[in-house]
């Protein structure tokens, strides 16, 4: 779901590797259920794979909501829809030359 600008820099914060991870535990839920407007029990109920996302995305070197990873190329912000296909073309080029090239990539997944 959308995060207004306000939102997404509380969650930016919220999930920051400098947060002790109690106070993650303890204020997330209710940020998430301002943020996607579901319960506190559905926010409970996502909140390992929200931490675990946030810090996936830390190991791979991103700062910023939202990031991607396509092919080789990884980045954060908003884009514009060029980028994407012209990533997207190059990823399926790479893959048509050799299909094992991402198995020599270590992502942080």
């Amino acid at each position: 779901m959308p995060c207004l600008p306000d939102q997404a820099e509380s969650l930016r914060k919220l999930f920051s590797p400098s947060i002790d991870s109690k106070v993650q535990s303890t204020l997330a839920p209710t940020l998430l259920t301002r943020v996607w407007g579901i319960s506190y029990a559905q926010a409970k109920l996502y909140l390992g794979a929200v931490l675990a996302d946030s810090q996936s995305g830390i190991d791979n070197g991103f700062g910023g909501i939202p990031a991607f990873i396509i092919g080789d190329v990884k980045f954060t912000g908003a884009q514009p829809t060029e980028l994407f296909h012209k990533l997207a073309d190059r990823t399926h080029g790479m893959i048509k030359r050799d299909s094992q090239v991402f198995s020599k990539i270590k992502l942080n997944l």
